[in-house]
Formats: structure tokens, C-alpha cells, sequence
């Protein structure tokens, strides 16, 4: 029946269209799509004219689909996932199959940027959409253009501006599960067409959709969890000067305040070492599991490893454990000079800087029995705080002739301190009724420091475009180019000596990584409706350092890089009724970042380090489209196919340790993982969405609307051992709503057929663990929007 589903819905969101194609105009009827615009190439374009494949979401997009975070941007998105395993921050963006193996933390497949500044720490990129105006997605390679390891593919969070017209807005949210959101702003001129500003605060506050069924669940502090799972906190404050002293001159500064609080999310938590280890069903026999005496069904042969569909499971979480705290101060300044008809003078600045604590709870009820009997285990990680300044400057040149083109050079230097902590509390016997200090190893029965490193990044990147036009104006040929110079140096700081994991404190590194990244593009329009475009283009991913690595030689891992070719076609038909775009891309990624065992490291449970130990190969087809059969009636959808496999002879080491997990039935005990599909990725992705909208007959300048969306993914698959995986899954948002020229309500709902599914799956070793993060379930509620 799924298959039947699925199949009939990807068939018929290559007729139809993209969520991102589609933005209303509540003043007047529509007549076909409207002109989405872009600025994935640093300036203003339609998106229909760029050579670029990228999805893009206006503030109206996501308004009308209750569009509330990055997971739902990916739903909509072909190629496109996003997991944020229970908040915490340890984010997962995956393009095209191309899934981050190791060393997620500090440098990405896929970059983020707030108005072309980079958010250098995957605890700071899934930041909401509070006073956003649009979200880019960006696929393929763009580190020639965007450089910070843009090695998949780029996200743009593109601001709202000051305004020339003196306004006001206010929104308020009221929902199920206690969801109470309000947001206002203002923006004017203060000195016509010279002084524009504007300032704006959003908040959000959940209660979460699951039970917390934990005994002593009923606390009535923050940094906690209570009596339900998933809720948060969010508030964010942004205000920003735009100055035009002459035309053609133009100053820009902004700031930006975030201070979120997210609970624990639900979760199906299952390990080794008596952590509901009865439902491990595969791999090697681990006789310590359970030993006899245990009180636990001890002297049994337990498995080590899950094989099979991760179930829905919901286990009690200590209320005294949390996924997120994040406070984090932007800042951004930039100057856009026109010094002529032809030249262009931009200079951009970044200045950012965050804080994030983190309290996750690893352990099963009744008795915390995992590991340290009567203790129950915690993970703070990620634990610190960075600060990032960057500087960009470009000159172009455009005389609207036969030639165009521009160079520029971009510096960034980022200080990261991160520390990650295993950590025991007693046993609960009593609501409690104070939070935790994560950074206070007193409160801990046991406080062991597993790494604790400080990382500072300086990079130079000089970089060029060059574009001359072909076949009479048709045609264009493009070529863009980057070199970066990074000079990155680690120190493993003290840790107290708590830890007996042998990470070896007080180890420093320096080294120099240089990356030349080129990219190169052909368009050419049949007509002034339809392009067709094809590129290559080059991706490379910083290396680094492993501070725990026992032998010298493993303690430096090197880049990794892809090249990445597209074939693509822009088209739109019937007067702009019709939007109808496609790509075909394959992607050849070599000297793949994967986690490894440390060998010679004599400790039980030695962490993880990275080696470059493989390569992937991904090819697929991506479909966007959009049909306006009438003025009143709006189709949209999506479609993905991409094969992304782990070629023949590339290895996970971890899983080729000793003592062994597989068994070379279920997996390979020597951890080779070729031919296997890459994880946290989706071979079949597709989407549709009806809009039916027309004005109201009661004499007053209204309009009604009713949407639907559908979105499904295939299952996928956890490990790169490929034995255990998440299933299929189909969501269903509904929304209406009245538009009038000064104010909006809209009723939603989403998941609104409640499914409970897991939406994303951490697999630990060297001790095998499954966190299986459950999505959350039906919410609905009422928004209301005044424009004064």
C-alpha cells in the first residue's frame, strides 16, 4: 500500500511542482507562478535564470505550509536531509546522498551562511526563521563561490530588510501541547531614501507531544525536561541600520540575539551492558552483557549489534537532562559601493559568538542499570563555545557586454573550545528542584572529561569569476575559481586526569591545508523561457586532527574532495502557468573522512578517531515543478532518485574492531562497507501540495485559502553497515485560512494524521548503543498577522 502511495505521488509530483516555486500575492488574483527571486550567486536573480540546481522558500512559502525548521525545509527539498538527533545540535545536513561519516562538528558537507556569513558550528545552523525572508538550498559544490567547505552544496538564511515605507507587524500563535508563539516589527526611514532601520523579536514556547513517563517527571524548572518530551524555549531579537548616503552607496549593519532552550527529546534508547540489551537481535555474542548475579536474566549469549526496522519506543527520560541551551550574539556589516555603470565594490563582515551546554540522558529505567549500577549516565556534548570574525571583499565588473566577471579575497579566523563529558548522577527518588551545572564536575557522581580540545582555524581565499557570453547572447560560458589557505591548529587541553580513555591532554598540532576549487558552467537558453545548463564543479573538505590517536601517524587526517558533474534544464510554459525544472548530477567524492578504531590503544572503550579510508559515488535525478491551471488553483511538488554507495573497497573501522561486533554474516568483521548505501539519506524523496485560494464574497478586499501538503521519504538506513534503518514515512500538513490586506488567520495542523515515527537514529560505538530520536507527533493551532 506505501509502495503503491509512494510510487503514484512521485509520478505525480513530476507533473506538478515545488513548494518552493509558489508565493501569493493576497492583493490581487493570481495569474500563473510568480517570479521567485535569488541571490545564490551573491546578487539578485530570478530563479529561473540562475545555472544552478536550488530550492528556495519565501517568507509566504512558509508561512502558508507551517514551515517551523530545517527538518521541514528538507521535506520539501529534493535531495535534500536534515536530522538534528534530539536537538542537541550535532546536525546532519545531507545533499545528494553525500552524508557526513566524521568529523560533523567543526567542518560539514553542507555550509551554512546568514547573509553570506558563515556559521562556522553545527550547534548554530537550524536557527529558525525569525525574521528570515527567504531560505536558499543550494546543490552541488559552491566552494569556488561560497569557500568554507561548501562541498556539497550551500544553505542561505537571507534576512528581511530595513524598508523605505514606515510599518508594523505582529503575530501571534496559539496551539495544542501549549504552543504559544509571538512576533513583532517595525521598519521605516528615519531620513527618506537616506537612514532606513528596523528592529524586530520573536519568541516560541512549547510544551512538546510526548509523554514523559519517568516517575519523577514533575519539575517546574528550565535546563530540564518535564512531564513531556521535545518542548523548547526560543527567543530571538534582531535589529539593523541601513544607510545610503549618495545612490549607488549603501552601509548595512546588524545584530542578532538568540537565547534557546530545548528539552530532551523523546526517544528509544537501547545499548550494551544492560541498557535493555535484550533487544539487540544480531552480530557477535557479548557474554559480559549480562553477567550471572546481574538480578537481569544474567549468563544468557546476548547479540551486540540491531538488525531491522528501528521500533517506536518511548522510555522515560531523567527529568534532569536537556538537549539544547544555546545563546549566540551575531553581528553583521557590510557596504555595497556602485562605483559606475560597470563596477561594483562589496565588502562583507562577520562577527559571531555562542555558547551551548548540553545534558543528554543515556540510560534505562527501572535501576539505571547501564554501565555503572544505580548511576545514571549522561553525555554532555556539545559543551562550549566559539567566536568566529570574517572579512570578504569583491570587485565586479558588468557592462551588460560580451564579458563580465570578478575578483576577490575572503579571511576568516575562528577560536572553538569543545568539551565532551561521560557524567553519572544518582538515582532519582524524588521530584527534583534544581537544574544541573553541566560545567560543575561537584554535581557529578562521576565526571569523566572524554576530550576537551581547543581549535583555531585562520584562513586566506582569493577567489575569481569570469563569464563571457556565446551563440549570439544564447549561450554563456562561466568559470569560477578559489584557493583557500587554512592554517588550523588543535590542542588537546588537560582533563584532569578523569578520563583513563587515553586521549593523551596537552598534545598540540598546527598544520596547513591549501584546496584549489574550481567550477565551470554552460547555459544555454532555447528560448527566453527555457535554459538548459550543464557544470562541473569541484568540492574539498578541510582536514584536521585526531588528539586521541595512540600512533603518531594517525594523529593527521587530509582533505577529502569531490567533483561533481550536473546536466540540467530551467523551463516555463503556458504563460507562466507552467514551471517545470530538472537535474541530473553524479558525484565522485574520494579520500572519505570515516571514523576508525584507534589501534594500539589499550583502553576498554577508546574513542573514535578519523582516517581517510574510502570513496562514494551518488547519481540520481532531481524534479521541481509547478502548474497553475487557474488563477484560483495552485499545484506543487517534488521529486528525487539518487543511488549513493559506498565504493569497493572503502571501510568503517569501527566496525572492524576488536573485540568484534559483526560476525561476517550480518557485517563484515574487517569493516569493509563497499557497495553498501550511504546513511541518514533517502534513495526516494517526493512531495505534492494543492492550494485552492479566492476572494470572499462579503463585500470586503478578503480572500480564503485551503492547502495540503504530502510529503514522503524511502527508509534509511543508520550505518554504513547497513542493518538496521528508519522506514518509510508519509506526513500530511493541512492549513486554511482568511488573507485581507491588513491581517491574516490561518488554522494548520501538521502531521495531521498524528503518525509516530522515528526520525533519526544515532549508532555509538566502541559500546554499541542506538539513540532512535521519535518525531513529533500531531500539533494544531491558530495564527493571526496584523500589518499596521
Amino acid at each position: 500500500m506505501v509502495k503503491t502511495y509512494a510510487a503514484s505521488m512521485a509520478a505525480l509530483s513530476m507533473a506538478l511542482a515545488p513548494t518552493s516555486g509558489i508565493t501569493q500575492n493576497s492583493d490581487a488574483p493570481r495569474a500563473g507562478l510568480e517570479e521567485v527571486v535569488v541571490t545564490a550567486r551573491r546578487r539578485e536573480e530570478s530563479l529561473q535564470e540562475i545555472p544552478l540546481s536550488v530550492t528556495a522558500f519565501t517568507a509566504a512559502d512558509m508561512a502558508k505550509s507551517n514551515i517551523q525548521d530545517m527538518k521541514d525545509i528538507a521535506r520539501f527539498t529534493p535531495g535534500f536531509s536534515f536530522q538534528d538527533f534530539g536537538g542537541g545540535g550535532a546536525t546532519a545536513p545531507v545533499i545528494r546522498g553525500a552524508n557526513q561519516v566524521a568529523g560533523g562538528g567543526l567542518e560539514q558537507n553542507v555550509s551554512f551562511f546568514f547573509d553570506g556569513v558563515y556559521l562556522p558550528r553545527n550547534y548554530f545552523t537550524n536557527l529558525g526563521f525569525g525574521n528570515i525572508e527567504r531560505i536558499e538550498v543550494v546543490k552541488g559544490p559552491q566552494s569556488a563561490r561560497y569557500g568554507r567547505n561548501a562541498f556539497m552544496g550551500a544553505v542561505n538564511y537571507v534576512s528581511k530588510q530595513p524598508t523605505e515605507d514606515w510599518g508594523a507587524d505582529a503575530t501571534i500563535t496559539a496551539g495544542n501541547h501549549e504552543r504559544y508563539d509571538g512576533a513583532a516589527s517595525v521598519s521605516g526611514a528615519i531620513i527618506p531614501e537616506r537612514l532606513r532601520v528596523r528592529a524586530s523579536a520573536d519568541y516560541s514556547e512549547f510544551d512538546g507531544t510526548w509523554p514523559n513517563t519517568h516517575p519523577f517527571a514533575d519539575i517546574s524548572f528550565s535546563q530540564g525536561t518535564n512531564k513531556t518530551l521535545g518542548g523548547h524555549r526560543k527567543t530571538v531579537l534582531s535589529g539593523a541600520v541601513q544607510f545610503e548616503p549618495k545612490e549607488g552607496l549603501v552601509f548595512d549593519l546588524a545584530y542578532y540575539n538568540y537565547d534557546y532552550n530545548e528539552e530532551h527529546r523523546a526517544e528509544n534508547w537501547f545499548a550494551e551492558l544492560n541498557a535493555d540489551s535484550q533487544l539487540l537481535n544480531c552480530g557477535q555474542f557479548n557474554p559480559n552483557v549480562r553477567p550471572t548475579g546481574s538480578g537481569l536474566g544474567g549468563g544468557g549469549r546476548w547479540f551486540r549489534l540491531y538488525c531491522g526496522e528501528v521500533p517506536v519506543r518511548n522510555i522515560p527520560v531523567d527529568p534532569r537532562g536537556y538537549a539544547r541551551q544555546l545563546d549566540a550574539d551575531f553581528i553583521r556589516a557590510s557596504m555595497s559601493w556602485k562605483i559606475n555603470d560597470a563596477l561594483a565594490l562589496d565588502y562583507l563582515y562577520g562577527d559571531i559568538k555562542a555558547e551551548t551546554k548540553s545534558l543528554g540522558y543515556k540510560d534505562t529505567l527501572p535501576g539505571c542499570t547501564f554501565f555503572l549500577a544505580g548511576l545514571c549516565v549522561f553525555e554532555n556534548a556539545p559543551l562550549g563555545d566559539f567566536k568566529s570574525r570574517s572579512h570578504e571583499m569583491r570587485l565586479s565588473f558588468d557592462n551588460e557586454g560580451r564579458f563580465s566577471g570578478g575578483v576577490g579575497v575572503f579571511y576568516t579566523k575562528t577560536t572553538d573550545y569543545s568539551t565532551a563529558n561521560f557524567a553519572a548522577l544518582p538515582q532519582l527518588t524524588a521530584v527534583p528542584t534544581a537544574a544541573v551545572d553541566v560545567n560543575n564536575p561537584a554535581t557529578f557522581s562521576v565526571y569523566a572529561i572524554l576530550a576537551r580540545t581547543v581549535t583555531e582555524p585562520e584562513i586566506w581565499s582569493p577567489f575569481a569569476e569570469f563569464s563571457m557570453k556565446l551563440f549570439d547572447g544564447r549561450g554563456r560560458l562561466g568559470v569560477e575559481a578559489r584557493y583557500s589557505r587554512e592554517k588550523k591548529f588543535q590542542g588537546s587541553l588537560p582533563t584532569s586526569g578523569t578520563s583513563g580513555l587515553n586521549t593523551f591532554a596537552g598534545l598540540t598540532f598546527e598544520d596547513t591545508f591549501s584546496q584549489f576549487t574550481p567550477r565551470v558552467t554552460l547555459e544555454y537558453n532555447l528560448t527566453e523561457l527555457n535554459k538548459l545548463f550543464a557544470s562541473a564543479a569541484k568540492g574539498v573538505k578541510s582536514g584536521g586532527f585526531n588528539a586521541a590517536a595512540t600512533l603518531p601517524q594517525n594523529r593527521t587526517f587530509e582533505d577529502d574532495q569531490n567533483w561533481t558533474y550536473e546536466i540540467g534544464s530551467k523551463n516555463t510554459f503556458d504563460d507562466g502557468r507552467i514551471r517545470l525544472n530538472g537535474t541530473l548530477f553524479l558525484v565522485r567524492w574520494t579520500d572519505v573522512q570515516i571514523f576508525a578504531q584507534d589501534t594500539g590503544n589499550p583502553a576498554p572503550l577508546p574513542l573514535s578517531i578519523i582516517r581517510n579510508l574510502g570513496d562514494v559515488h551518488s547519481a540520481g535525478v532531481e524534479l521541481e515543478a509547478g502548474y497553475a491551471p487557474t488563477d484560483n488553483l495552485d499545484f506543487s511538488g517534488m521529486f528525487y532518485y539518487g543511488d549513493a554507495r559506498y565504493a569497493q573497497g572503502t571501510s568503517d573501522l569501527r566496525w572492524g574492531r576488536i573485540p568484534a561486533v559483526c560476525d561476517d554474516v550480518v557485517c563484515a568483521r574487517n569493516g569493509d562497507i563497499g557497495g553498501n548505501q550511504t546513511e541518514r539519506q533517502s534513495k526516494v524523496q517526493a512531495s505534492v501540495a494543492a492550494e485552492w485560494q479566492q476572494p470572499l464574497s462579503i463585500g470586503q478586499d478578503l480572500q480564503y485559502y485551503v492547502r495540503s501538503d504530502v510529503s514522503y521519504q524511502s527508509k534509511q538506513f543508520n550505518e554504513a553497515v547497513n542493518i538496521s534503518w528508519i522506514p518509510a514515512r508519509t506526513l500530511v500538513n493541512l492549513s486554511t485560512g482568511v488573507i485581507g490586506e491588513k491581517y491574516d488567520v490561518q488554522l494548520w495542523a501538521r502531521n495531521l494524521f498524528d503518525k509516530e515515527y522515528v526520525a533519526s537514529v544515532i549508532v555509538g560505538l566502541p559500546n554499541t548503543q542506538y539513540n532512535a530520536y521519535l518525531g513529533e507527533r500531531r500539533t494544531f493551532g491558530v495564527t493571526g498577522r496584523y500589518r499596521f
